[in-house]
């Protein structure tokens, strides 16, 4: 089973009105979906003169929606410039 499919995982839940628990069984016949990797942040970029211009430059786009959405595309901008 495990050479036929990329990744098998098993959770059981609660008993319920016997002494048995169920099983839930997750197989999964293809690699899960490449995420785009991270901002990595180095202390050291702090350390630049022109770093504190660069990052309140880039923060000025003008992005509307929930805080979290507004912080992911403010870092998603601020990323290839660093």
């Amino acid at each position: 089973m495990l050479d036929s499919f990329y990744a098998v995982s098993c959770n059981t839940l609660l008993r319920s009105h016997s002494d048995h628990f169920p099983i839930i069984v997750n197989i999964h016949k293809t690699p899960p979906v490449e995420t785009v990797p991270r901002l990595k942040f180095f202390k050291v970029w702090t350390s630049s003169l022109s770093f504190q211009d660069l990052v309140s430059s880039s923060w000025k786009v003008a992005i509307t929606g929930s805080p979290m959405y507004v912080l992911k595309h403010k870092l998603k901008h601020l990323k290839p410039l660093l």
